[in-house]
């Protein structure tokens, strides 16, 4: 079950971004970091700066929010 952490609602995005992510679908972080930049620049009002915006805060909630499967078939020994 996703956490709600990763509500696009939740996000730093300014509204106008969110706005345009929502129109399309999209109502989690998690489901856009997926996406190919193709497939999001496709979605209305979504441009080079939206998309930079967007990458930025996938970056910031990813570097804070450890993804289900850290740590699994990674050795992060320090020997």
């Amino acid at each position: 079950m996703a956490k709600d952490s990763d509500l696009i609602s939740r996000s730093r995005l300014p509204g106008w971004v969110i706005r345009s992510l929502q129109a399309g679908g999209l109502q989690r972080l998690g489901d856009v970091a997926a996406m190919p930049d193709t497939q999001l620049l496709k979605l209305a009002g979504i441009g080079p700066r939206a998309l930079g915006l967007i990458r930025a805060e996938i970056d910031r909630w990813g570097s804070s929010t450890p993804p289900p499967d850290a740590g699994k078939g990674k050795d992060h020994s320090h020997a």
